[in-house]
């Protein structure tokens, strides 16, 4: 596609009312002004894409993160071409098997202005580059850390941790703040067991405290991908980064021990997925689960059943396995194929169908692959800490 027809879509597109948009500041970030029409644009943006948790106040968070993504990005001298711009325009239609045109024309029936979507797009690929400029050197893997990642994922169905740990809550912004203080003294200071058992005594909220943290052997296959892909990278008495565990709670890990088992299995690479929205009523949610895990067999057949719910109702999506929201990562690792459960999510109550599993061995993948996603999850794990430190220094004025 090139510059003077993309030009023309946008120009195409633009509302006719666009000279009575309202430019009312809703909120600053470091001087930057977003307006009510830009959280409006952003709604209904995230609605038209189906983004779990579509609200006002997701929109607006939204909106700031991309103010300081695209702070970070010009103040590093990054810039993105008219042709980053078309590729990524073009990978969002083919979702949809769309072309971008027809794309453009889906959202402007849905009352997204075109430059919504652009500015969106910008912030991603500008964000992307920031990260992998400012973090690509620090997140090199080692080949003593590839081999690691590479003996336990190959042996996934059999491969074993010996974990301890340090559970604190998160049930209020005092408490949040508190519990990630915590964690990271933990991080900073304790080098051996014995001090790590000690703060898991002193602090930790799972019944683990009474043991030191000290948990019994777990599956790796077990564990949220995210954590088990970090984990493999740890020698025995490292220190985890800090996780969530369900909304009101974190944790910090000290590896124990890997046991490697000889019975090798294929890793799955990416996953496929149904999310269907529930009642938020937990009697009503699990009954409408049961009632749906009785007639559905196929997450195809979920699909006549969301067209009588709200738009957004249903999501349907393919995945790496790496990048499996947590809430869905916890509960795919115990279904087959076809098989469902109900789950939590920021959203609300959920029923979640795996549609299927791509899987391939490590000679399969190629080492190449798997040394770039262990770099990828460690680029956007610096990635998620620096945008939260942005966020902590940002004067963001509501």
């Amino acid at each position: 596609m090139t510059q003077r027809f993309l030009s023309f879509c946008f120009a195409l597109l633009l509302p006719v009312s666009a000279a009575a948009q309202s430019f009312t500041p809703a909120v600053t970030v470091n001087g930057d002004m977003i307006t009510e029409y830009e959280l409006e644009q952003r709604l209904l943006l995230l609605q038209a894409l189906r983004f779990p948790g579509a609200t006002f106040a997701a929109a607006e968070e939204a909106l700031i993160e991309d103010r300081l993504k695209m702070q970070a990005a010009e103040s590093a001298g990054v810039e993105i071409t008219q042709d980053e711009l078309e590729v990524a325009f073009e990978e969002f239609a083919q979702r949809g098997n769309l072309t971008t045109l027809e794309f453009l024309t889906v959202l402007d029936e849905s009352g997204v202005d075109s430059q919504t979507f652009r500015d969106f797009v910008e912030a991603g690929l500008a964000w992307n580059a920031f990260v992998r400029g400012a973090f690509g050197p620090r997140a090199a893997i080692s080949d003593a850390e590839l081999d690691r990642a590479l003996a336990l994922s190959a042996t996934r169905s059999g491969a074993r941790i010996l974990l301890a740990e340090v559970v604190l809550p998160t049930q209020t912004p005092d408490m949040e703040a508190q519990a990630i203080a915590i964690a990271e003294e933990i991080q900073q200071t304790v080098r051996t067991q014995a001090q790590f058992s000690e703060a898991a005594r002193r602090f930790s909220v799972a019944p683990t405290r009474a043991t030191g943290g000290q948990r019994e052997w777990i599956n790796l296959s077990e564990l949220p991908p995210q954590i088990a892909s970090s984990l493999l990278t740890l020698a025995p008495g490292e220190i985890s980064e800090v996780y969530p565990i369900g909304p009101q709670a974190i944790a910090v890990f000290q590896v124990r021990a890997l046991e490697e088992r000889r019975a090798q299995a294929p890793g799955a690479i990416s996953v496929e997925y149904a999310l269907l929205a529930l009642p938020l009523d937990p009697t009503e949610a699990a009954a409408r689960t049961a009632e749906l895990a009785g007639k559905v067999d196929t997450c195809d057949e979920l699909y006549p059943i969301a067209r009588e719910m709200p738009q957004g109702s249903l999501i349907r999506e393919t995945v790496p396995t790496g990048s499996l929201p947590g809430p869905v990562a916890t509960a795919i690792q115990r279904l087959d194929a076809n098989e469902s459960a109900q789950i939590s999510t920021s959203a609300g109550p959920r029923f979640l169908m795996l549609c299927s599993r791509v899987s391939a061995t490590v000679e399969e993948v190629g080492l190449d692959q798997v040394r770039n996603q262990l770099v990828g999850q460690r680029i956007a794990s610096y990635a998620d800490s620096y945008l939260e430190e942005l966020k902590a220094d940002a004067k963001i004025v509501r």
